[in-house]
């Protein structure tokens, strides 16, 4: 049986990477595919970075036989480490800064008239400070999440330092985007570190208090249900994310490298716990939604 290790590519980018995502295709047809990373802890400038992805066939594949090549496009300053990213379509996707702000950037195929060597660019279309604390000093922004179900006008929410939830809406018209904040509300007194949104009705954000948060989008001054394990209550919950076939499965990462698993219509004791690593990031595998991929800022495992 083949080493699982002889389908690992390594590919070096530029910088320390906080998040790595990749990019909702417009079309499967030409067989690439592009991710964007960013950076954190950069002593100058913090980075997005566009990297293309190509499938190359071989009728004969052989263990030394790499299936793909891997090309950096472009990069683009970012202002503050990339604490989170999500992408909203093929072109455009939000990140959130350390300095508080939310990003809103552009895809674009670069001017075929100008001389330039790459063939897409990132373009900067909005920026807001949202996150920060009462005297006007920014505090990070920490995480980002979009209305699910809901692909005309979804609403989003991000979370900070600042113990705030704030949602807001994107509207595309024509050249021009507006941005419409019309909720910031104070739904802890500790920093939040991640959100996710599973149903339409529902929201999920954890604290560095320790709790996980479960909050009905129709009222978010309250919380619906909090869960707190009490072995390990002064730990800090790092990470959270929903399984997206079976959504009331919420995995959540802590500061001791423990990850939990807990029922959303259950919340009085986990479904099952383990020891990974320092958990900064985690998402669920697609592919395999029984499986929790947690991500380091130097390693990334599966598991």
């Amino acid at each position: 049986m083949a080493n699982d290790n002889d389908n690992i590519q390594a590919y070096h980018v530029r910088g320390k990477v906080s998040k790595v995502r990749f990019v909702t295709p417009a079309s499967y047809a030409d067989g690439s595919v592009f991710a964007v990373t960013g950076t954190w802890d950069e002593e100058q400038d913090n980075t997005l970075s566009l990297h293309q992805i190509f499938r190359t066939l071989q009728p004969f594949p052989t263990s030394q036989f790499n299936p793909f090549r891997t090309k950096s496009v472009t990069d683009v300053k970012h202002e503050g480490e990339v604490r989170d990213l999500h992408f909203l379509s093929h072109d455009l996707f939000l990140t959130a800064s350390s300095l508080g702000r939310i990003n809103l950037f552009r895809i674009a195929e670069s001017d075929p008239k100008t001389q330039s060597d790459t063939t897409h660019k990132i373009k900067l279309e909005y920026s807001n400070t949202t996150h920060g604390s009462d005297t006007g000093r920014p505090l990070a922004a920490t995480g980002i999440a979009v209305e699910p179900n809901n692909d005309m006008n979804p609403e989003i929410a991000s979370v900070g330092e600042d113990g705030r939830l704030v949602c807001f809406r994107i509207e595309e018209n024509q050249n021009d985007i507006a941005v419409a904040i019309y909720l910031q509300e104070q739904i802890d007194a500790a920093v939040i570190n991640g959100i996710s949104w599973p149903t339409s009705k529902e929201i999920i954000v954890v604290t560095s208090g320790g709790q996980l948060k479960k909050f009905d989008r129709r009222d978010l001054r309250k919380s619906a249900a909090v869960a707190v394990d009490q072995d390990y209550a002064a730990d800090s919950l790092t990470a959270v994310a929903c399984n997206p076939s079976q959504i009331t499965q919420i995995a959540v990462g802590s500061s001791s490298g423990l990850v939990t698993v807990w029922d959303s219509k259950n919340l009085s004791k986990p479904l099952k716990q383990f020891q990974v690593h320092r958990a900064n990031g985690m998402s669920y595998e697609r592919a395999n939604c029984k499986a929790v991929r947690i991500r380091d800022r130097d390693l990334e495992v599966g598991c």
